[in-house]
C-alpha cells in the first residue's frame, strides 16, 4: 500500500492542471489534449501523477477514491482513469468505469489475488506498477483507449445486430400477416424457376395450390392467355420470368382459365426481381396479381356509358353553340357551368369567374328603362337556382364591350337535382334590340307611309301623263286617272296578254300590231328593261284615226334590288308626232335638210375660214417684228466700220445680241400662230368640200323606199367622210357579216343618218386628239347584224366618250355642245328610226371610254321577217375588217 493512501482518502478532486507542458527530451505531446482523471488516496502521489501527465501534453485532475465513487467527478468529464487499486478503487470503477463508462487503468504495485479478480471484473484497460514512466505511462493510455473503444464498438454492434433480428422477426411476422390478408394474390419464385412461395389469395385467384413443375409449364398449368383470352402466354411473357432478368413489370393483364376456373378471371399483374442485399445479384422474382374481373367489366360499362354520355354532351353543345339564343346555366351556388357564344356575342361578355351578387355590376343588367340596375335576386337565373321560373323578362345590358346597350327577353329555368333539391338554373336569351328598333321605326314609317300614301294618290291622280304600274306577274296595281283620260279605256278584266289585241295598240308605225310582250310595261315588269321615249299607236272605234303615246317604262324594284313589278308613263303625242313626220318629210324633199343642213354648216364653215383669213391678216397688218428688224439692221449699218467694238464695249451694242435672241423667239411664235390660223382655215375648207361632196352623192338617189344593197350603202356613207377620216388618220372597220344582203328603206335617209353618225365621232376624236395628241390610234367600227326583232347599225368609237347623265338629252332636238351647231344630227337620226318602228340611242360607259350609237329599225319595216336572221351571209355580207374598198385602215 501506498504510505499516503490512507491519508488522501478523504481529499477532493483538484482541478485539472493546466500547467505549461514540458516535454522530456525526445518525447512528443499528444495532438489532442485528453483529460485524464487521477483517482488515488495518496494525495501526494496523486499530485506528482498529474504533473507527470501535464508535463506529457494531457490535462489532469486528482479525485479521491471514494469521492469519484460517490459521483465527484460529474462535473468534470474525463476520457480516462487513472485508479490507485484499492477496494474503494474498485468499487468507484465498477460504478464509473467499464465498457460503458471511464476507461480505466489501474495503478497497482503489489495486489493481492482476491482484489485483482475484483479489478478483472470491471474490465480495465491495463495495470501500470508505480513508478511509472512517461513511456509506459503514455503506451497504458493509448492502449486503454483504443480497447476501450473497441470494446464500445463491439457492444453496440452486438446491440445493433439484436435490434436487427427483433426487427427482421417483427418485420417477417408482419409480412407473412400482410401476405395472409392481401387482396392480391403473390408469388415468388427462386432464381431457377422454383414457385417457392403462394399466398391464399394466389391461390384462391388461380384456383389451385402451387405445384412442382418447370417455369416452361406455368402458362399451361395456370392457364395464362393474353388480354383477348384466346392466345396462350409464351413462358418468355410470363410476368416472373421477365422480372428475373432483371427487366420489371409494372402492370400487364392476362386471363386465367383453367379446370377450376372456366369462366376465367382478369388479372392485373406485376413482377419485380429479387435482389441479395450485399451484391445486388439477382436471386428469384416476386410476382403480383389482383383479380379485377369485376373492374373490368365495370369499366366497359362505364366507357360505354361515358361515350352515350360523351355524345349526348357533344349533341347538347352542338346544340346550344349553334343556336343564336343566348344559353346561361349555373351551378346552385352560382358559378356558371355553360355560357355558350352566341350570349357571349350579345352580351359582350362570356364566362367570368364572379360571385353571383357581382352578376348585375359586371354585366351591366338595367331595367328596360336603361337606367335602374335590376337587383341580383330579381335576375331570372338567380330567380332559377333558388326555384323560380320566369318568363320573357326584359333587360337592357350595357358595360365595357356592349357601349351603346343591347335589349335582351330572357327566360329562366331551374334544374332539379331530385325531388326536394334544386342543382342550378338555366337562362335562355335573345337580342331584340333591331327588333324593338324595327317595331319603333315600324310604328313611325306606318304613320310616314300613311301620309306619303295620302300624298301619292293626291299626286298620283292630279298629274296630267298617264301611270300604269302591274306586278311581276303582269297585273294591274295602279292606272290613274290621267291614263283613262288619255287612252280612253279601262283596263280592267283584261289580262295583260290580250291588252296589244283589246286596246287595239300598234307599233309606232301605226300599222304593225304590237305583241303583247312588247309592251313597255311589260317588258319592264318581266324582262327589267328601261323604256325611254318609245312611241306606239292606239286605235279604237272611238278613235279610228288613233293617237300616238310616247312611253318610258322602267321597273319596279323593292329594296333588295330585286324586281316586283314594272311602270309606264305616257302622254298624248300625236300633234308632236305629226309635226315631227311633216319634219321628216321635209328632209326627205330635201328641203329643211339643205337649208339648215348644207346652208347652215356651210356658212359656218366659210365663217370659220374667214375668220381665219382675218386672223392671218391682221397678224402681218400689225405685225412689228419687221419695224423692229429693220431697227437694228439700220443701228448696225451705221456702226458699219466699228460695229464689233460697239456690240463689245458700248452699253447700248451689248445689249443687240440678247435683242436679236429675243426678235428671233417672236418670229417663231409669229409663225406658229400663222400655221395654226392657216391649219384651221384649210379644216374648215374640207368641211365644206365633204357637206357638197355628200349633196352631190346623194342629189341623184331617190327618197322613197327601195331594195338597197346594205353594204354598198354603208360603205357610200364611209365615203362620204373619207377625207375627214384620212386627215386624221382614223381606222374604219365594217362588220356585215351578221346582217342580211338587202334592204327596204329610204336610201338617202338611211346613208344621211349614217353619215351624222360617222361625223359625230369624228368631232369626239377631234376633242379627244386635242387633249392626248397622237399617243393613240382612233378608230371607227361600223357594224349591221339582226337582234329580232329589230336591224341593228351601230357607230362605234374610241374617243371621248359621253356622262351617263347626257345620254338622252343628245338625242333631243336642238341639244348640241358646239357653239353654234344645230343639234339636228341625232335628232334626225331618231326620227328616221322612229319611222321605221325603231329607235336611237348613244350608250357610253363615261368620259375617256368611247360611245356607240344604236340605230334599230324594226325587221317587219325594212321587209325582213324573223326568219332572215339566218339569211344573207354570203359574199356580199361577209365581214369587211378593212373598210370598203378604197378605204382599208382608215
Amino acid at each position: 500500500m501506498h504510505p499516503l493512501r490512507g491519508r488522501a482518502a478523504s481529499a477532493t478532486f483538484a482541478p485539472f492542471i493546466l500547467n505549461p507542458i514540458h516535454l522530456p527530451p525526445g518525447g512528443s505531446a499528444p495532438r489532442v489534449s485528453i483529460p485524464v482523471l487521477v483517482v488515488h488516496e495518496d494525495e501526494g502521489a496523486a499530485a506528482k501523477l498529474a504533473a507527470q501527465l501535464v508535463r506529457l501534453g494531457y490535462r489532469a485532475r486528482a479525485l479521491s477514491p471514494g469521492s469519484w465513487r460517490d459521483g465527484a467527478a460529474a462535473n468534470g468529464r474525463a476520457d480516462l482513469a487513472l485508479v490507485d487499486l484499492g477496494p474503494v478503487g474498485v468499487e468507484a470503477a465498477q460504478r464509473h468505469g467499464g465498457p460503458d463508462g471511464v476507461p480505466v487503468v489501474y495503478l497497482a504495485d503489489d495486489p493481492d489475488a482476491e482484489l485483482l479478480q475484483q479489478a478483472d471484473a470491471t474490465l480495465p484497460g491495463g495495470y501500470l506498477a508505480p513508478p511509472v514512466g512517461d513511456a509506459q505511462l503514455r503506451l497504458a493510455i493509448r492502449s486503454a483507449l483504443s480497447q476501450h473503444a473497441r470494446e464500445r464498438r463491439r457492444r453496440r454492434a452486438e446491440a445493433e445486430t439484436a435490434e436487427k433480428i427483433r426487427e427482421l422477426k417483427d418485420q417477417a411476422q408482419l409480412l407473412d400477416t400482410v401476405l395472409q390478408g392481401m387482396l392480391e394474390g403473390v408469388l415468388v419464385a427462386s432464381k431457377d424457376g422454383k414457385l417457392l412461395y403462394a399466398n391464399p389469395r394466389a391461390v384462391e385467384i388461380f384456383g389451385m395450390p402451387l405445384m412442382d413443375v418447370h417455369p416452361s409449364e406455368w402458362a399451361g398449368k395456370y392457364g395464362f392467355f393474353h388480354e383477348d383470352g384466346k392466345t396462350p402466354v409464351q413462358t418468355e411473357d410470363m410476368p416472373l420470368m421477365q422480372a428475373m432478368t432483371g427487366r420489371p413489370v409494372e402492370s400487364r393483364r392476362f386471363v386465367v382459365r383453367n379446370e377450376s376456373r372456366r369462366e376465367g378471371v382478369v388479372l392485373d399483374a406485376a413482377a419485380f426481381p429479387l435482389r441479395r442485399a450485399d451484391d445486388n445479384e439477382i436471386i428469384g422474382s416476386v410476382g403480383i396479381g389482383r383479380d379485377i374481373t369485376q373492374q373490368v367489366k365495370a369499366e366497359r360499362e362505364l366507357r360505354l356509358k361515358l361515350e352515350e354520355i360523351r355524345q349526348h354532351d357533344d349533341l347538347l353543345r352542338a346544340v346550344l353553340e349553334s343556336v343564336t339564343e343566348g344559353v346561361v346555366v349555373a351551378d346552385s351556388e352560382g358559378r356558371f357551368t355553360l355560357f355558350n357564344r352566341a350570349g357571349e356575342r350579345i352580351v359582350g361578355l362570356g364566362m367570368l369567374d364572379i360571385p353571383p351578387d357581382q352578376w348585375t355590376e359586371q354585366y351591366g343588367l338595367f331595367d328596360p328603362d336603361d337606367k335602374t340596375h335590376i337587383p341580383v335576386e330579381e335576375l331570372p337565373l338567380s330567380r332559377a337556382i333558388a326555384g323560380k321560373a320566369t318568363v320573357e323578362m326584359g333587360i337592357f345590358v350595357r358595360n365595357e364591350k356592349q357601349p351603346d346597350g343591347v335589349y335582351i327577353v330572357v327566360n329562366g329555368q331551374p334544374m332539379r337535382r331530385d325531388v326536394g333539391g334544386h342543382g342550378g338554373g338555366v337562362a335562355v336569351f335573345r337580342d331584340v334590340t333591331e327588333h324593338r328598333r324595327a317595331e319603333q321605326e315600324r310604328k313611325e314609317m306606318v304613320t310616314t307611309l300613311r301620309e306619303q300614301t295620302e300624298l301619292l294618290e293626291a299626286v298620283f291622280d292630279s298629274i296630267s301623263e298617264g301611270i300604269v304600274a302591274v306586278d311581276k306577274q303582269g297585273g294591274l296595281i295602279g292606272f290613274n286617272k290621267a291614263a283613262r283620260a288619255i287612252s280612253g279605256i279601262r283596263y280592267e278584266g283584261v289580262p295583260p296578254k290580250d291588252w296589244a289585241r283589246e286596246f287595239g295598240i300598234y307599233y309606232s308605225d301605226g300599222e304593225s300590231p304590237m305583241r303583247h310582250d312588247d309592251l313597255p310595261v311589260l317588258r319592264a315588269a318581266f324582262g327589267g328593261d328601261v323604256v325611254v321615249d318609245e312611241d306606239l299607236v292606239m286605235r279604237s272605234p272611238e278613235k279610228p284615226e288613233g293617237i300616238t303615246l310616247r312611253v318610258t317604262a322602267r321597273p319596279l324594284l323593292d329594296e333588295d334590288g330585286s324586281r316586283r313589278g314594272g311602270i309606264a308613263v305616257f302622254r298624248d303625242v300625236t300633234e308632236t308626232r305629226r309635226a315631227e313626220e311633216a319634219l321628216a318629210e321635209a328632209f326627205a324633199k330635201g328641203k329643211i335638210e339643205i337649208i339648215d343642213t348644207v346652208l347652215h354648216n356651210v356658212g359656218n364653215a366659210v365663217n370659220s375660214v374667214a375668220t381665219g383669213i382675218d386672223t392671218i391678216e391682221g397678224i402681218l397688218r400689225n405685225d412689228v417684228l419687221i419695224k423692229r428688224f429693220a431697227g437694228l439692221a439700220k443701228t448696225l449699218d451705221q456702226r458699219d466700220g466699228d460695229w464689233a467694238d460697239y456690240v463689245a464695249n458700248d452699253p447700248r451694242g451689248r445689249l443687240v445680241f440678247p435683242f436679236m435672241i429675243a426678235l428671233a423667239q417672236d418670229l417663231e411664235d409669229r409663225e406658229a400662230r400663222l400655221a395654226k390660223a392657216a391649219e384651221r382655215a384649210k379644216s374648215r375648207t374640207d368641211h365644206i368640200a365633204d357637206i357638197i361632196r355628200s349633196q352631190r352623192v346623194f342629189q341623184s338617189r331617190t327618197r322613197w323606199s327601195k331594195q338597197i344593197n346594205l353594204r354598198d350603202a354603208l360603205a357610200d356613207a364611209i365615203s362620204v367622210v373619207e377625207q375627214s377620216l384620212a386627215s386624221r388618220g382614223v381606222r374604219v372597220d365594217l362588220d356585215c357579216a351578221q346582217a342580211p344582203a338587202s334592204i327596204w328603206t329610204h336610201k338617202s335617209d338611211f346613208q344621211q343618218t349614217i353619215v351624222n353618225l360617222l361625223r359625230n365621232a369624228v368631232e369626239a376624236i377631234d376633242a379627244r386628239l386635242a387633249g392626248e395628241g397622237g399617243r393613240w390610234e382612233p378608230r371607227i367600227l361600223v357594224r349591221s347584224y339582226l337582234r329580232p326583232p329589230y336591224l341593228v347599225t351601230e357607230v362605234e368609237d374610241n374617243a371621248l366618250g359621253v356622262p351617263p347623265s347626257k345620254l338622252r338629252a343628245i338625242i333631243a332636238a336642238g341639244y348640241t355642245t358646239k357653239k353654234g351647231g344645230t343639234g339636228l344630227g341625232l335628232h334626225s337620226a331618231a326620227t328616221f328610226a322612229k319611222r321605221f318602228g325603231g329607235s336611237v340611242r348613244v350608250n357610253s360607259a363615261g368620259v375617256g371610254w368611247g360611245a356607240t350609237t344604236v340605230v334599230e329599225l324594226r325587221m317587219s319595216a325594212v321587209g325582213l321577217d324573223e326568219d332572215a336572221a339566218g339569211e344573207g351571209k354570203g359574199e356580199e355580207a361577209a365581214t369587211d375588217s378593212g373598210g370598203p374598198e378604197g378605204h382599208e385602215g382608215r
